[in-house]
């Protein structure tokens, strides 16, 4: 060997110099893109510490703000206790009218929730009462066609004549009675005996045009049934009888002279008694919502 290759032997062999950082990152990346294994990757890389983000830094920065125990909120004793004491000072500055009126409202919600409902004969007869109304509204179409037979007369809509009308008065019908709903003007026995009175007055009526006209004897029934309900409606009220509505409109016989009259009389009564139980029918719906105090 020459000698320019060879070392002295008292010489040491110089230490390597550590690699620069620009390849120790180089040879990071190189391993990181390789597959091994983590504990072989963990040897080969150092072991370095992953770098911390700001994720990882909101975390631990806030973690011991989550891990305090909040307290619990306790009310403001100061302010309750101003409260109770605005409350007594209302309540103690209240006028005598002020309380009576409250009073008078607390007073009846407890009666109107404390009354007792409507016996069942008052309900049967209320409900077999709606009924045959109802039977009745539908059966005065086919008797006004089987009865009224002159030309011109229609019953829906109302013929609209001038000698007709005054035809009409001049037979003097009378008119059934006004029905309201019940209430402190207008008692339910005061309702129930103008309803039995619309329904006698009706009948009688259809038993003088019966006489005359035929396809009116089913009408007639159902008026016969519909004021046996409301007697035994008046009965379940405990409502005293009255007679002054029997004998109303059976004079009417004497002022029919001819068929002409028959027939204005006729579509006079059918198209007052479909109106009439047009109202029955709504004070029906009423009453069997109504809690009498019986």
């Amino acid at each position: 060997m020459p000698a320019l290759l060879q070392l002295p032997q008292n010489q040491e062999r110089s230490k390597p110099s550590e690699p620069s950082g620009l390849v120790l990152r180089f040879c990071s990346v190189t391993l990181h893109k390789r597959n091994f294994p983590p504990r072989i990757h963990q040897e080969l890389t150092g072991n370095r510490k992953r770098r911390k983000t700001p994720r990882t830094r909101a975390r631990a920065r806030w973690a011991p703000i989550k891990a305090a125990v909040r307290p619990r909120w306790k009310p403001n004793e100061k302010l309750r206790s101003r409260t109770d004491t605005h409350t007594r000072t209302a309540l103690t500055d209240m006028n005598g009218s002020t309380a009576l009126i409250l009073l008078r409202g607390f007073l009846f919600a407890a009666a109107v929730t404390a009354a007792p409902g409507a016996p069942p004969s008052f309900r049967e007869a209320v409900e077999g009462a709606r009924t045959l109304v109802g039977k009745i509204l539908e059966g005065v179409p086919p008797a006004y066609s089987a009865a009224v037979s002159a030309q011109g007369f229609t019953l829906d809509p109302p013929v609209q004549n001038l000698n007709l009308h005054l035809l009409t008065l001049s037979l003097h019908i009378p008119a059934p009675p006004v029905l309201k709903p019940v209430s402190e003007n207008f008692p339910l026995d005061t309702c129930v005996s103008r309803m039995a009175g619309g329904v006698q007055l009706h009948q009688n009526l259809l038993a003088v045009l019966s006489g005359r006209l035929s396809g009116l004897e089913e009408l007639k029934a159902d008026l016969r049934d519909l004021l046996a309900h409301i007697m035994k409606l008046k009965e379940a009220a405990l409502i005293r009888g009255d007679a002054s509505e029997q004998n109303r409109g059976s004079d009417l016989e004497a002022r029919l002279t001819d068929s002409y009259t028959v027939q204005v009389a006729a579509h006079a009564v059918l198209t007052q008694l479909r109106s009439f139980c047009h109202d029955l029918s709504r004070s029906f719906r009423a009453l069997a919502a109504y809690r009498p105090h019986l």
